[in-house]
C-alpha cells in the first residue's frame, strides 16, 4: 500500500506522537508499504527528506519550541498543510491517510476523503480527546467536541492508544468504535544495561517534557522526603526540558535537593538508552497520560516502574510484579514506594526482569502488524 502519514509533528519536532510517528512510519516500510508523512517545518528543517526510507514532507508554520506547541500554533499547520496535501494526493495514488491526532490534523483526512476519494483513519493520543486535559483547555474543547465528533463519524477507522481512551470516546459517543493499538517499543534498541552493582548512588530516572501536566513538582517533594528518612544514597536524574524547568529549578532549591537533583536537559534520542541502562527506577507523575513512549522504553530497558494511576501509564504496571501505580498528586506515596526498591535490590531486580518481560507485547514490529490489518479492512471497505 502507498500510505499518507499526517502529523503536525514529526522528529526533531514533538513528543510521544511524533516519537511513535517515525517508528510506526520506518516499520511500515519495511513492511513493504510506501510511506509519506506531511509534517511541520521551522527552525530551519528541509522542506523534503528521507529518514528511514519514509519521504518527510514539511511546510511551514509558526511555532516557537520543539517541545511545546500552543493551540494557536497547531492551527498555523492547519492553514499550510491543504495546499500540500491536496498536491501529494494529485501526484500519488495513495491507498488511504493515516492522520495522528483528530485536532489539528483530522480535517486533512476529511479533506482529502472529500476531493480524492481516500479513505482516512484516525490515531487518538489523548490531547485530542476532549475532556483530557481539562485544566486550562475548557473552552477549546467545548467549541472543538462539535466538530471531532463529525470527523470521527466521517473517519473509516478509529484508534487510540489505550483502554482507557477507548473508554473516553464511547463517553463522548457511543456510535463510533475505536481499535485500541498501543505505541510500541524497539526491544533492540532499549534492553536492560550490565548490573548496576559497580556504579554510584541509585538513580531514580524520569524523562519528561517540563510542563504542568507531567507533575515533575511531586517527585522533587518525594526526594526531599527520602532525603529526610534514608541514610542511603540515591540521586535524582530529570531528561527533558519544557517551559516549567525555571520554575522547577528554583522549586528543587526551595525544598532542599539540588545536590541530589540533576536536570540533564534534553537528551538526544540516540543516547536515551544510555540513559535508561544508567539508572535503577523509573518515575512518572503525570496527570494524564495516553500511552507514553518513555514507560515503554523504561519497561523495554527493564526497570521497576512507579506512574500515576493515569490511562496508558496504569495499564503497563502490574502492581506488586514490576512497579507500582500511586495516586496523582501523591509525594508521600510515591516516596514510600521508592524507599520500598531503593531499599530491597532484589525486588528491584525482580521487578526488572518482569517488566522486561511485559514489553514482549509492545514490540513496534506487532504494533505495525495490527495496524496494517485494519489499514486491511478499511481499504477493502473503501473498494466495496
Amino acid at each position: 500500500m502507498r500510505i499518507l502519514v499526517v502529523n503536525y509533528e514529526f522528529p526533531p519536532i514533538g513528543g510521544g506522537g511524533s516519537t511513535a510517528t517515525r517508528y510506526l512510519t520506518r516499520e511500515l516500510k519495511r513492511r513493504g508499504h510506501v510511506v509519506d508523512v506531511l509534517t511541520s517545518r521551522c527552525f530551519g528543517l528541509a522542506a523534503r527528506e528521507v529518514v528511514d526510507g519514509v519521504t518527510v514532507y514539511r511546510v511551514p508554520v509558526r511555532r516557537r519550541r520543539m517541545d511545546f506547541c500552543s493551540v494557536r500554533e497547531m492551527s498555523t499547520f492547519l492553514l499550510s498543510a491543504p495546499p500540500k496535501a491536496l498536491q501529494l494526493a494529485s501526484l500519488h495514488r495513495y491507498d488511504l491517510v493515516h492522520v495522528f491526532f483528530g485536532v489539528p490534523c483530522g480535517p486533512i483526512g476529511w479533506l482529502l476523503k472529500r476531493t480524492h476519494g481516500l479513505p482516512y483513519l484516525i490515531r487518538m493520543g489523548g490531547g485530542d480527546i476532549p475532556g483530557f486535559k481539562p485544566y486550562g483547555y475548557e473552552r477549546h474543547y467545548q467549541w472543538a467536541t462539535p466538530l471531532v465528533k463529525r470527523l470521527w463519524r466521517d473517519a473509516d477507522g478509529l484508534i487510540v492508544v489505550s483502554a482507557d481512551l477507548e473508554e473516553r470516546v464511547r463517553r463522548i459517543d457511543a456510535s463510533v468504535t475505536a481499535a485500541v493499538i498501543p505505541n510500541g517499543v524497539d526491544l533492540d534498541e532499549f534492553r536492560p544495561g550490565a548490573s548496576p552493582t559497580a556504579r554510584g548512588p541509585l538513580t531514580i530516572l524520569t524523562v519528561s517534557r517540563l510542563i504542568s501536566r507531567k507533575r515533575i513538582d511531586v517527585l522533587l517533594v518525594a526526594a526531599a522526603r527520602l532525603k529526610e528518612k534514608m541514610s542511603m544514597p540515591f540521586r535524582v536524574e530529570i531528561v527533558g526540558d519544557g517551559v516549567d524547568r525555571p520554575y522547577l529549578a528554583t522549586f528543587a532549591a526551595t525544598v532542599g535537593v539540588t545536590d541530589i537533583v540533576r536536570f540533564q536537559g534534553d537528551v538526544e534520542h540516540d543516547r536515551l538508552p544510555s540513559v535508561y541502562q544508567e539508572a535503577d527506577i523509573f518515575v512518572l507523575t503525570s496527570l494524564a497520560e495516553g500511552m507514553p513512549n518513555v514507560l515503554l522504553e523504561a519497561l523495554a530497558s527493564g526497570l521497576p516502574l512507579i506512574a500515576t494511576n493515569t490511562g496508558g501509564s496504569a495499564e503497563l504496571i502490574l502492581p506488586g510484579v514490576n512497579g507500582f501505580v500511586v495516586q496523582k498528586e501523591s509525594p508521600d506515596a510515591l516516596a514510600e514506594h521508592l524507599q520500598m526498591l531503593l531499599e530491597d535490590p532484589a525486588q528491584r531486580a525482580a521487578f526488572g526482569r518482569k517488566s522486561r518481560e511485559r514489553a514482549q507485547q509492545f514490540s513496534w514490529a506487532d504494533i505495525a502488524r495490527r495496524t496494517e490489518t485494519l489499514y486491511e479492512k478499511i481499504r477493502h471497505r473503501a473498494s466495496a
